[in-house]
């Protein structure tokens, strides 16, 4: 599932080798094949686009990881990158002389049929050929330029706050007994709200609460939020085997794109960019003929680990794993995969992501497999966004403190709380009519918002008094990290819930 990785670090290798090259003629003076700093300049924005979206990444913080469940997107994704690299690979081809280029390879029985039609020809089209690309590499750099202005487009796309939420199809993910029939996650989903009922039952007694009942509706959440991840998990799996069995075997010879290639899939949008031009003595390649289209094949690259180095650490924070229970322990989690030996990257066996080196360490590997369970879920009975999975304690705790306790407070009166901003405006108009226009007040109701802290006098799990709790937000996120734990799977080298 790193398809997307490789790919992309296979076109900055070979920009590497086509810049190498034009700047060799460009420092001697020679005649430059391809303009040297324009090529630098599509290669920066290369760079740019594939560091901004993770496209060198591993993990969570790969684009690999962001489209798994976005079939269509990444598809034209690594079309647009094989694309680009057939190009870049052409014209490496050229400038280091491997072969000449499409345009001096014109036979000079051609050479004399455009002669005798050139005084006829040259009347209507001298404005339009001088718009053509010439040469082949001119028209390989016109390629390579509108590619990326594609994958730029197609960023946008991906950057939608739809992809941001839980995967629609995963959540759709039903399967069936084969030989009942039954909805297989219908039959999980009571198994789950039983282990909740118990377990939270378990804690409140343990708590010594002074009311062992609890809202049914918590329970609901809950052990709804465990079924979801287990379709999650399962889903995961089930894609990454789909995956497996359309890939090339390891080691196998990929045949070169042909040129006449069927049509692919199409990027979807209106696209005002001219993807291809064509020109006379040059073959034309498939995106010359069509809507632009990926060939497919390519080659795998080595990684270039310093940038992957220098931002996918980031992603791996102690917030993830400090929530403690009231004795002052964690939640048990299991082991890394035993592939992960702190030296090679690894599959995990859960997201089935290919994972750094590093997330085989413990607490690293910990912080990955919390954000695989996503375990945190609003604690407040009237939420919108009741059915939500947070990967990240910060989302959650952001998510509770923004939505749920959110205040505006009179910048002149400082004990002056208001739960709107139409109440804050009330009072506003109210007690500052002399001295605040109406500007300031409108500027005031703008800048007065914040949150309170999480007053709660009971924790909504255990029941426990909030006053006896050190720290309130890690004992409730422990809660909610050993219920979601529940989810994942027996067997690490098997699917889940088997």
């Amino acid at each position: 599932m790193s398809a997307i990785r490789t790919d992309a670090a296979a076109c900055i290798s070979t920009f590497r080798s086509l810049a190498s090259r034009t700047e060799g003629n460009y420092q001697a003076g020679d005649s430059p094949s391809i303009d040297h700093i324009a090529l630098e300049d599509e290669y920066g924005r290369f760079r740019v686009w594939a560091g901004n979206l993770g496209a060198q990444q591993r993990g969570h913080s790969s684009l690999d990881y962001r489209l798994r469940d976005s079939p269509l997107l990444s598809s034209n994704v690594l079309k647009l990158l094989r694309e680009l690299e057939i190009n870049l690979k052409e014209a490496l081809l050229v400038v280091t002389g491997a072969r000449l280029p499409y345009d001096q390879q014109v036979s000079s029985e051609d050479v004399s049929d455009d002669d005798d039609v050139s005084v006829d020809s040259s009347g209507d089209d001298d404005e339009s050929d001088e718009e053509r690309p010439r040469t082949e590499l001119e028209q390989r750099m016109s390629d390579v330029v509108d590619i990326i202005d594609n994958l730029y487009k197609l960023s946008i796309r991906i950057r939608s706050p739809t992809l941001q939420s839980r995967s629609l199809k995963a959540a759709a993910y039903r399967p069936k007994d084969a030989e009942t029939g039954v909805d297989v996650y219908s039959q999980y989903s009571i198994h789950d709200k039983r282990h909740v009922e118990e377990l939270v039952a378990a804690a409140r007694k343990a708590s010594i609460a002074s009311d062992e009942s609890g809202p049914d509706w918590l329970v609901e959440r809950l052990s709804r939020a465990i079924t979801k991840r287990r379709q999650q998990f399962q889903y995961w799996r089930k894609h990454r085997d789909k995956l497996a069995n359309e890939r090339e075997p390891v080691g196998s010879t990929i045949a070169p794109p042909e040129r006449h290639a069927a049509p692919l899939l199409q990027i979807p949008d209106d696209q005002d960019t001219p993807l291809g031009v064509s020109f006379n003595g040059i073959h034309a390649s498939a995106s010359d003929k069509a809507p632009r289209t990926i060939l497919s094949g390519t080659e795998v690259t080595a990684h270039d680990r310093t940038l992957d180095d220098a931002v996918d650490s980031k992603s791996v924070t102690s917030v993830a794993t400090t929530a403690k229970d009231l004795t002052g322990n964690g939640i048990d989690l299991p082991p890394p995969p035993k592939g992960a030996d702190g030296e090679r990257d690894f599959e995990c066996p859960y997201c089935f992501v290919i994972c750094p080196a590093r997330y085989g360490r413990e607490r690293s590997w910990k912080t990955h497999i919390l954000q695989d369970l996503q375990p945190y879920v609003c604690t407040y009975e009237h939420c919108s966004e009741s059915e939500q999975l947070f990967r990240s304690r910060r989302e959650w705790l952001e998510h509770e403190s923004s939505t749920h306790r959110r205040l505006w407070r009179c910048p002149g009166h400082h004990e002056a709380v208001y739960s709107s901003k139409a109440a804050l405006k009330n009072h506003l108009d109210q007690q500052h009519t002399q001295d605040l226009t109406e500007q300031q007040k409108e500027y005031a109701t703008l800048t007065a918002e914040t949150s309170a802290i999480d007053c709660r006098s009971h924790c909504a799990i255990c029941h426990v008094d909030t006053a006896a709790v050190d720290n309130f937000p890690s004992h409730l996120a422990n809660h909610l990290e050993r219920i979601a734990a529940f989810a994942l799977p027996r067997d690490a080298e098997g699917s889940v819930d088997e």
